[in-house]
């Protein structure tokens, strides 16, 4: 049995650059560790509890760049659990990058596998999709986090000087 999941996180920048940002170091942007390679690498997805508790596990994640669709760009972006594979849901979707006002918006839409067959499918009913929702949601604002912080950099050391640096 599979289950829908989209969410999206908001940016400063705009598309272009966002999709170069994620075409040029994925694995960076996704996870905050650069790898060997940039279709396929480890990643942590984590959901926090409550009262200082998480939840986390090591993924094997797949980003691929697919074909745009007019002003959106597109990847795909799938991952499944490093260890014990059949207790943990694998996701494959879509990671968009979309237009939104001056910046964009991240939009990562897809399928998760229910792990465990029908005790699967119960735990996901009752609090599981909520779960897998927030990992992802913490996810994908991690990286939107990341792709902003790296354009402010870039933005700082080719902009304006510093006032607080400008003694002039």
């Amino acid at each position: 049995m599979q289950r829908s999941l989209e969410v999206s996180a908001p940016l400063k920048a705009g598309p272009e650059l966002v999709v170069e940002i994620l075409s040029h170091d994925p694995a960076r942007v996704l996870t905050g560790t650069s790898a060997a390679g940039n279709e396929v690498f480890a990643a942590e997805i984590a959901v926090e509890l409550g009262g200082g508790t998480s939840l986390a596990h090591e993924v094997d994640m797949v980003f691929d760049h697919r074909p745009d669709d007019g002003a959106v760009g597109r990847f795909g972006l799938s991952w499944r659990a490093r260890d014990h594979q059949g207790a943990f849901p694998i996701f494959g979707g879509d990671l968009e990058v979309q237009p939104d006002g001056d910046g964009s918006r991240l939009r990562l839409c897809g399928h998760y596998s229910l792990p465990l067959g029908a005790v699967g499918a119960f735990g996901d009913r009752l609090l599981g999709h909520r779960l897998a929702r927030r990992s992802v949601q913490g996810f994908l604002d991690a990286a939107a986090a990341r792709i902003d912080a790296e354009v402010a950099d870039a933005t700082v050391s080719v902009g304006e000087p510093h006032p607080e640096l400008y003694l002039g």
